[in-house]
């Protein structure tokens, strides 16, 4: 709209200047062609015309003398009375456009207000109406479904069923609403500042309107002192209109090279959000499939877990075995005291073996019930413990106080083979030591296989934690603020869409009353019949949501 008042304003002005120039010429020509006047309209050319008709015409009479001059200064006062009027016509045609001007601003800021209200609503009733024709449809088909009052709890959960499906369409629409007004949320702050810097170029331009106001008045006035000196008041004013229009040329140049810039702005912030959205995706993949691989290796150590309780078991049972075998022993060593005193043999050997056996018990209530499981079992330290001390290290010292104590255990059996008589137990208790060794040995390399996948499950779940600290360093750092602020217009907009959804619950529950009243045409009775089915309906469908 402002091009083109600029447009007739500047075509107004070319006609003003025109009309006062050809008038200006008609008037000289008449002076010329009667009195051969010059072009000044000042008294003394009129002195000096009156001098050369005295000089030239010097027989003619007194009457036609001083007529000419009455005439003369009659068509003067004439020209100057049609320059006044000229001047005051062009006086009013500037008033009337600038008033012309300030409405069309102001129009202008209303209808870019309004469409920018209306984008929005109009995007939003669209989405509602969607949203409403298709919850009608359901809706309508649930109301034909209610003949019957014995199937009203089936209908009612197929109601819950189809709400529910409803909701999460309606948040994947919030989540679409979102995404949109921070798009357009960026926009209206850019074009808000646009929208100062052009109110802050219209207060300049008003005030060097006011200013140019101001010169003219003054123009007036000398016009209206100095009659004489239009020539020069009409040519400052071609100058001042020149520089108008010059100015007017520069700032629509100015428009449109802002235009230009937000089009490419838009154009570059389009480019990054595809980018983010392409890193975020590739992202949220990654995290898949480290979130497969760390379910898959705990899944594995689930197993590892049930293999170590299943070797703690037969860990028990073994010690069970052993302190059978420590009681045999005891009575054994009875047995040994016994025909010590009846052979009168040497007893130093015999105290050696006692306390050797008194130290591996110890050993094995310490170190063998709590130094073997206790790394097995804990969350954080197996990994530093079976680095420092190694499976080979760690079980070395309880096998050898093992096989010193069987190794005592055959010195006993064979002295007893020389003074006891009992060979048949002898043998049988040889057979248990064999099997027990065999026993400790199995369980040694199930210990030593079971720390050694440990440590490899461990080492690939560190390795994986790694990987996914690296990736977020990478990724993340940049994108952090932007997040934060992201979900902080989320908080804030919930509550928004929450009134929206309850303003739009009412609504279609009213468009459905209305609809079903005009398509069947229902009696009183089935109204009411109808409201408090609807009432119970929603009453279960709050109680279920």
């Amino acid at each position: 709209m402002e091009p083109e008042v600029s447009s007739k304003e500047i075509q107004n002005s070319r006609e003003i200047s025109e009309m006062s120039i050809t008038h200006l010429e008609e008037v000289t020509e008449d002076g010329v062609n009667s009195l051969a006047i010059t072009s000044s309209w000042s008294p003394v050319g009129i002195f000096r015309s009156r001098s050369q008709d005295n000089c030239m015409m010097p027989d003619r009479e007194l009457s036609f003398e001083s007529l000419e001059p009455l005439e003369e200064d009659m068509a003067i006062n004439e020209d100057l009375q049609r320059l006044e009027q000229a001047n005051k016509n062009q006086e009013k045609q500037i008033q009337d456009l600038q008033g012309r001007n300030l409405h069309l601003e102001n129009r202008v800021k209303e209808l870019q207000m309004k469409v920018t209200k209306q984008q929005v609503l109009v995007d939003i009733i669209n989405k509602l109406k969607e949203n409403i024709e298709a919850l009608i449809d359901d809706k309508y088909n649930v109301l034909l479904e209610k003949n019957d009052i014995n199937k009203k709890f089936q209908d009612l959960q197929e109601v819950s069923a189809n709400t529910k499906k409803h909701l999460q369409e309606s948040k994947k629409d919030k989540e679409t609403l979102q995404f949109q007004v921070k798009k357009i949320k960026v926009s209206y702050v850019r074009l808000q500042e646009r929208y100062i810097a052009e109110i802050e170029q219209r207060k300049r331009w008003v005030s060097k309107c006011l200013e140019l106001e101001k010169t003219l008045s003054q123009k007036d006035e000398e016009l209206q002192r100095l009659r004489g000196h239009t020539g020069e008041l009409e040519q400052t004013t071609r100058s001042a209109l020149d520089l108008l229009k010059k100015e007017k040329e520069v700032r629509e140049q100015e428009f449109l090279a802002f235009q230009e810039e937000f089009q490419r702005r838009e154009k570059e912030n389009l480019k990054e959000r595809r980018k983010l959205k392409s890193r975020v995706e590739k992202l949220s993949a990654q995290v898949k499939s480290l979130l497969f691989t760390c379910e898959s290796e705990r899944a594995k150590s689930t197993k590892l877990q049930q293999q170590v309780d299943a070797l703690r078991q037969e860990n028990e049972e073994l010690q069970q075995q052993v302190d059978e075998l420590g009681q045999e022993n005891e009575e054994l060593q009875h047995q040994a005291a016994k025909g010590e005193a009846q052979a009168c043999t040497p007893n130093f050997e015999i105290i050696q073996s006692r306390e050797q056996l008194e130290e591996v018990r110890e050993a094995d209530g310490t170190q063998g019930t709590k130094g073997l499981h206790s790394n097995l079992f804990l969350d954080c330290s197996p990994c530093k413990e079976t680095l420092e001390h190694p499976p080979m290290k760690r079980t070395s010292p309880m096998a050898s106080r093992i096989r010193s104590l069987l190794a005592l255990k055959i010195g006993l059996f064979t002295w007893q083979d020389a003074t006891i008589p009992d060979a048949e137990h002898c043998q049988e208790s040889k057979k248990a030591n064999d099997i027990m060794l065999q026993k400790l040995r199995s369980f040694h390399l199930k210990e030593r296989d079971l720390d050694k996948e440990l440590l490899k499950h461990k080492n690939r779940i560190a390795a994986l934690k790694m990987l996914i600290a690296n990736e977020k360093s990478r990724s993340l750092p940049d994108h952090t603020t932007e997040i934060k602020k992201l979900g902080d217009l989320l908080e804030g907009k919930e509550d928004d869409y929450s009134r929206l959804i309850k303003e739009n619950d009412k609504y279609r529950r009213h468009q459905l009353l209305q609809g079903a009243m005009q398509q069947r045409r229902v009696s009183p009775e089935a109204t009411s019949h109808f409201d408090d089915t609807s009432v119970q309906s929603h009453r279960l469908a709050d109680s279920v949501s």
